[in-house]
């Protein structure tokens, strides 16, 4: 039985929940300060944060921060929605960038940051993450992907105009190390079947 209730589990696992972290419609407004607003905990499958912010009232940028909990991955960020009113630059591009740790350790310097790009309305429906990778664009450090366990904080700036977005930071669980010793095993039974 014990063994029928694990498979069942197994099953369900690819049909996990799907949260809303924040949206500041409900939840009110992100943090525009280097301390940033912490969000909590993300849980396996997809975890949306719809936001905004505008130049002349909140510094035009939105700082949060996540906590990975041990036994995920963070495999991807996909930009779900990206617009820019007003402003000068016609929506070319918004500052997202992101760090390990609580906030942002100097936001006039990029030698903290894991990954920077430049978000247009062309990365609508795409993982942010090899922009945020290549080339490490205003100076970000790099990472590897997917992201381990620990507390991150991201960051999204415009200094011209009013910009709307939503992010699905995506997870998936680490494999159970038992998981991956009866796979061995198993496969070293089909050798010795075959000898």
């Amino acid at each position: 039985m014990k063994f029928l209730l694990h498979l069942f589990t197994l099953a369900l696992a690819p049909l996990a929940s799907a949260q809303i972290l924040w949206d500041e419609a409900q939840d009110g407004e992100l943090s525009n300060a280097a301390a940033g607003t912490q969000i909590g905990s993300l849980v396996l499958g997809s975890n949306r944060l719809i936001g905004s912010a505008t130049p002349a009232n909140e510094d035009g940028q939105d700082i949060f921060i996540l906590n990975l909990p041990a036994g995920l991955t963070l495999d991807a960020v996909v930009l779900d929605a990206y617009s820019v009113t007003g402003g000068s630059n016609g929506g070319s591009g918004s500052f997202f960038a992101f760090e390990r740790g609580s906030g942002i350790t100097d936001v006039n310097s990029a030698t903290t940051l894991l990954g920077t790009a430049a978000v247009t309305t062309d990365d609508i429906g795409m993982d942010l993450f090899p922009e945020l990778n290549a080339g490490a664009n205003f100076g970000g450090t790099g990472f590897t992907a997917p992201l381990a366990a620990d507390t991150y904080t991201f960051w999204l700036r415009e200094n011209s105009g009013t910009f709307d977005y939503a992010l699905d930071f995506q997870t998936s669980a680490v494999p159970e190390p038992s998981a991956l010793t009866l796979s061995a095993l198993g496969l070293l039974g089909c050798f010795r079947r075959r000898r």
